[in-house]
């Protein structure tokens, strides 16, 4: 049987500075953030708001 663990990150509160800016930079920040974690062999599996939570193989 697989061993998985798992990650509760809350990606979009480390750029709460751009909320009110350029949204396409907050986007590009969250994009950047989830393809660090996917290298890292992080799989994205639900999104609530501005939290992530994500999963991986032990």
């Amino acid at each position: 049987m697989k061993k998985l663990e798992y990650r509760c990150v809350n990606i979009v509160g480390e750029f709460k500075h751009l909320f009110k800016s350029d949204k396409g930079e907050l986007n590009q920040k969250v994009e950047d953030s989830l393809n660090d974690l996917g290298r890292d062999g992080w799989e994205l599996v639900a999104v609530e708001g501005t939290w992530f939570y994500l999963k991986r193989e032990i």
